[in-house]
């Protein structure tokens, strides 16, 4: 069986069935960097508001640029690793809705 005897309604009920699973994944892709900037938001706030706290004592304390140091590494990783899970996420979104388009078309 050749690609070119399948019937206009089978070919059109494939396009849509791919349809709705690239819609969906669009969807899903959607949720996923919602929780992924919802998850960095949490900890840089929980981060930042340990370093305030510290930073209110009267009392120096011990090793100041190791606190430092760990503050930035608390602020920097989290935020680099959401960052980078996001824009890979908005990437597969861009691909899913170029599919989209083309399936459109050829609907």
């Amino acid at each position: 069986m050749d690609i070119v005897d399948i019937s206009s309604e089978t070919k059109i009920e494939v396009l849509l069935s791919r349809l709705d699973y690239h819609l969906g994944e669009i969807e899903k892709r959607a949720g996923t960097e919602t929780r992924y900037f919802e998850w960095a938001t949490t900890v840089l706030l929980a981060v930042f508001a340990v370093i305030i706290a510290l930073a209110d004592r009267t009392t120096s304390l011990p090793r100041p640029l190791a606190i430092k140091l760990v503050s930035t590494l608390l602020i920097t990783i989290p935020a680099v690793v959401s960052s980078y899970r996001i824009l890979d996420e908005r990437k597969s979104m861009v691909r899913q809705a170029e599919i989209v388009m083309k399936i459109e078309e050829y609907l």
